[in-house]
């Protein structure tokens, strides 16, 4: 479906070709069900790759995606820094990546906002994770895939790589190709 493969290809590049754990993208309009069915279709089609595709929360106009790999989102979240700060926000972090994402689930569909500690998961540093979080988004250094307040030469350099990750999947669904047929080439 030529629209999931345009969001998929903005939104998620850098995970569907393997430099980024995770990416969250909200699916809405009026052709919902058919992008959740799709997005569905899509993550049989690209397990045998290590890319995952999961449902967050669903209301009547809007769905969010999580666009992951397994393989490098657990490791990530069982770094010290990571686990500590999951366990602080009530993740149950001694079970498992599947029960850290069922727990942010909750947490989405529970919270009147929304949990910055999700940051964490989309793999943005701890320390930027913290900032955000104690200054309500503001006093960044830079602003890009997310807000920046500490090691900006090396966000800037993560940047470009996402850039060109997302200049290389919009290339390809351009051409025609599907974000399936581009990943598993890549892969």
């Amino acid at each position: 479906m030529e629209q999931l493969d345009q969001l998929l290809a903005w939104h998620s590049a850098p995970t569907l070709l393997g430099f980024k754990p995770s990416s969250l993208i909200r699916l809405s309009g009026e052709g919902l069900p058919q992008l959740i069915e799709a997005a569905g279709a899509y993550g049989r089609r690209l397990e045998g790759s290590g890319i995952r595709m999961d449902i967050l929360c669903r209301c009547s106009h809007s769905a969010l995606l999580l666009v992951y790999s397994p393989s490098l989102l657990g490791p990530l979240l069982r770094r010290p820094t990571q686990r500590r700060m999951l366990k602080q926000a009530g993740y149950p972090v001694d079970r498992g990546l599947g029960a850290m994402l069922r727990h942010m689930q909750h947490r989405i569909a529970a919270s009147p906002s929304f949990p910055h500690e999700v940051g964490l998961f989309l793999g943005y540093p701890p320390g930027d994770v913290a900032a955000f979080q104690r200054q309500g988004g503001k006093g960044c250094k830079l602003c890009g895939y997310w807000k920046v307040y500490s090691g900006v030469p090396k966000a800037r350099r993560l940047f470009r790589l996402y850039d060109r990750c997302r200049d290389y999947l919009c290339h390809g669904v351009a051409e025609g190709a599907s974000i399936p047929e581009l990943v598993l080439s890549a892969s």
